[in-house]
């Protein structure tokens, strides 16, 4: 999934049916909010870091990134 529909689903999972809405309660002008959602740019982290706390999630799960646990286990002991 690309990050501007992972931004849609989240958005719309946290109840926000409105992207003009959501990006104010973020402090992100709706413009550039608009832009992230249809995939024209990407947030800068300080954006993601807004948009995760809004979400109520991490920037991690924004951007749909999953450490895969024996993976980490692999590399601790490498």
């Amino acid at each position: 999934m690309n990050l501007n529909e992972r931004l849609q689903q989240l958005r719309e999972k946290a109840g926000y049916d409105n992207a003009k809405a959501f990006a104010q309660v973020v402090g992100i002008p709706y413009s550039t909010y608009a832009t992230y959602e249809s995939g024209k740019s990407e947030p800068k982290a300080a954006a993601l870091i807004k948009i995760a706390h809004a979400l109520h999630t991490s920037v991690d799960n924004v951007l749909d990134y999953h450490v895969d646990p024996f993976g980490e286990a692999v590399a601790i002991f490498r």
